[in-house]
């Protein structure tokens, strides 16, 4: 799977659920572990279940998330600042 390809990460209790372009896996993972072994700095973390890809964002704002799928996702008090921040990086310079 190219990283890429990733829309969006949801941990669900002990799994993870991928979505990609290719359709949605889903494996015994924590989200954390998953987080480190990434190799694609536009996949960060918003909320403590959701990863996303800045690639795939079509709306934000301060409380959620829009992605091209329609895929809503609320942003985690925690991680309001630091998504406000990268996302702005992110759109003046293309990619992280």
């Amino acid at each position: 799977m190219n990283t890429s390809d990733i829309i969006y990460i949801e941990a669900d209790g002990h799994y993870l659920k991928i979505v990609t372009l290719d359709g949605e896996y889903k494996f015994k993972e924590k989200i954390k572990e998953f987080k480190t072994q990434l190799n694609n700095n536009n996949i960060i973390q918003v909320h403590r279940s959701y990863l996303i890809n800045l690639d795939f964002v079509y709306d934000a704002n301060t409380k959620y998330i829009i992605l091209r799928n329609k895929k809503e996702i609320n942003i985690g008090k925690t991680y309001k600042k630091k998504f406000k921040l990268t996302y702005q990086d992110y759109l003046l310079n293309g990619s992280l």
